[in-house]
């Protein structure tokens, strides 16, 4: 099994390396695979999903590892994209027939540099529950 503190020490070091995550990244450890990805629109998210999860079952994956950007509003009913308010985190979250776990770091701007602001664990989030999808073979 996947170790969280294992796979968030991997995430800081890419996003030091390189001052950011550029899409998604996918690790999949069975197969010592790294999968980058731009899940850009929801026709995409769902093509991807549907590979991915063929992938899964033929390789016979049982966890995963996603790390990515996100923004979060800190505006109920106000899409992150459109408020002003909202944070940037790094999320990296392992997701496993054993049962998922979830970490977010915020991103603080300090001028050019950015840094990550400490680690929340075990953050209930939806968006884990959507990739569960391509473990169910």
């Amino acid at each position: 099994m996947i170790g969280l503190a294992e796979e968030i020490e991997k995430a800081e070091r890419m996003f030091y390396d390189f001052g950011s995550i550029k899409g998604t990244l996918f690790f999949i450890p069975e197969t010592r695979t790294i999968i980058q990805t731009n899940l850009g629109d929801e026709k995409a998210k769902e093509n991807f999903i549907i590979k991915f999860s063929q992938y899964c079952e033929r390789r016979k994956v049982i966890e995963f590892v996603l790390i990515t950007e996100i923004w979060i509003s800190r505006t109920a009913g106000v899409m992150p994209s459109q408020a002003k308010d909202r944070k940037e985190m790094l999320m990296c979250v392992i997701i496993s027939k054993n049962g998922n776990q979830v970490a977010l770091a915020e991103i603080k701007d300090e001028g050019v540099k950015r840094r990550l602001a400490g680690w929340s664990y075990d953050v209930d989030m939806e968006m884990e529950s959507r990739w569960d999808i391509c473990l169910r073979y």
